[in-house]
């Protein structure tokens, strides 16, 4: 009967010349009732001769393998968003875990300091000593600013999660601001046998920023320097400007960070000392910080560090409009 099969249509599905890949199959077949083939008995044998059937196969199961890939790739993503989530969640525990341990030892050491200098206070000779006095009360006046200070840190940082920060902006002399700013760091740069070199070449100085937070920043950068310094630290602020900005560069002789901490060091929380070690002080919010102002301001910073060297912040802040040429 085949001829008529081929005749008829019934083999065009399997049918390719092909030499090489025949493979014969002997199965009974069952022909379905009415067809043209009901008259073949059941003992008769049809013998199919399929080439190609590689390529057969593959036609017939295509959907399903498209399927298997698909949802096989599906169990992969869902694999890695997994595991970078509990990576990731696993980080922000460390840096949460970090930042409760640095908060609590830059609240405890001045909290110990004024219990200190209170105990002292209460004892007569020191009452009927003038001098001894003022000594220890201006000590539980430096330890509840430097408190004050960390509060500050804290909440800035709590403003710049809900972008709540608001500028008030007026012009700034920033050559005056630096001097002031140094002035409030004077304990802090003996401590350190430290010297700052101040360049101040910039001819045209004023700029438009909000002069709470434009303080801060130059605080912070300064406060940065002094931090991160050995003996005999030497701080070299240097300005210029151009047609449109204030160049500020902040240059020290400290210890200096590696590059990964160079494209870390304006994350939140980060800093280049982790976990519970307190030879450098602070909640690494203060860069940070200072990262979201100068953008608020429309500016710039970088920073060029070399380990073991030092590290140079250069900062650009318009200039007021009034006192620049396009």
């Amino acid at each position: 009967p085949m001829p008529g099969l081929k005749s008829r249509g019934f083999m065009s599905e399997f049918e390719k010349v092909d030499s090489i890949n025949k493979i014969t199959f002997y199965y009974p077949f069952q022909p379905a009732p009415g067809s043209d083939l009901e008259n073949l008995v059941p003992e008769e044998t049809m013998i199919m001769i399929v080439p190609n059937m590689k390529a057969v196969a593959l036609k017939q199961m295509h959907w399903m393998i498209i399927g298997a890939v698909f949802f096989t790739l599906v169990i992969i993503a869902a694999f890695y968003v997994t595991v970078s989530a509990l990576l990731r969640q696993k980080k922000m525990s460390e840096i949460k875990n970090d930042f409760i341990n640095n908060m609590t030892h830059e609240f405890k050491t001045p909290l110990a300091t004024i219990s200190l200098a209170v105990d002292a206070l209460r004892n007569e000779k020191v009452i009927e000593d003038r001098t001894k006095m003022n000594y220890f009360s201006g000590i539980i006046k430096e330890e509840n600013k430097r408190m004050n200070k960390h509060v500050e840190t804290i909440l800035q940082a709590a403003l710049m999660d809900r972008q709540e920060v608001q500028l008030s902006k007026v012009p700034l002399d920033v050559h005056d601001l630096i001097h002031e700013v140094l002035d409030n760091y004077t304990l802090q740069l003996n401590e350190k046998n430290g010297k700052v070199d101040l360049n101040l070449n910039a001819q045209t100085h004023l700029v438009e920023a909000d002069q709470v937070h434009f303080r801060n920043v130059i605080s912070n950068l300064i406060d940065n320097a002094v931090k991160y310094s050995r003996e005999n630290l030497l701080l070299r602020i240097t300005t210029q400007s151009n047609s449109k900005n204030l160049i500020i560069r902040f240059e020290d002789n400290g210890i200096g960070m590696s590059k990964e901490t160079v494209r870390k060091i304006f994350e939140k929380f980060y800093r280049a000392h982790t976990g519970n070690i307190h030879n450098v002080k602070g909640f690494g919010l203060g860069l940070s910080y200072v990262k979201t102002i100068v953008d608020a301001h429309h500016g710039k910073i970088k920073v060029e560090s070399v380990q073991g060297r030092g590290s140079t912040f250069t900062l650009e802040i318009p200039l007021a409009k009034e006192r620049h040429h396009a």
